[in-house]
C-alpha cells in the first residue's frame, strides 16, 4: 500500500475514532468532502487516491472496517454503518493512536488560539 492510501486509511480511522468508533457512511462522506475528497461519481477518481470507495472496500476486506447495511430511512435512503474492525484495533492500539491524535489536536488548538484569540478558541479533549 502506497503513502496516499495509507494516509486515507489513517484519516478514515481517525474520523471513526473521534465519533466513538462508528458512524454512518454518509457522514464519513460529508467529512471527506470537507477535506476535498469527493464521493466517487461526483467528479471521478481522486488523482492520488483513485476511487475512494475501492479503498473503503479494501479496508473492509482487511478487517479495518466493519460495514453493516442499515434499514432504509424514512425517505427510502439506504446507508451503511461503519465501525472499527478488529484489525484496526490490533494495528492501531489505543496507546499508540491516542498520543498521536492528542499531539495533532494540541498543535491545531495552539494555532487556532494564536489566530483567533484564546477566549474564542475551543479545545477538543480526547479521553
Amino acid at each position: 500500500m502506497g503513502t496516499a492510501p495509507r494516509g486515507l486509511t489513517w484519516v478514515i480511522l481517525t474520523l471513526l475514532k473521534l465519533e466513538g468508533g462508528k458512524m454512518d457512511e454518509s457522514v464519513l462522506w460529508k467529512w471527506l468532502g470537507e477535506l476535498g475528497i469527493a464521493k466517487d461519481g461526483e467528479d471521478g477518481r481522486h488523482p492520488q487516491l483513485g476511487k475512494v470507495s475501492d479503498e473503503l472496500h479494501r479496508m473492509t476486506e482487511a478487517r479495518l472496517l466493519v460495514r453493516t447495511r442499515k434499514p432504509p430511512g424514512v425517505n427510502g435512503e439506504v446507508d451503511n454503518l461503519l465501525e472499527w474492525g478488529d484489525a484496526a484495533c490490533d494495528g492501531l492500539p489505543e496507546k499508540r493512536f491516542k498520543p498521536t491524535l492528542d499531539k495533532i489536536f494540541a498543535d491545531h488548538a495552539a494555532k487556532l488560539k494564536s489566530s483567533v484569540g484564546e477566549a474564542d478558541a475551543e479545545v477538543i479533549e480526547l479521553d
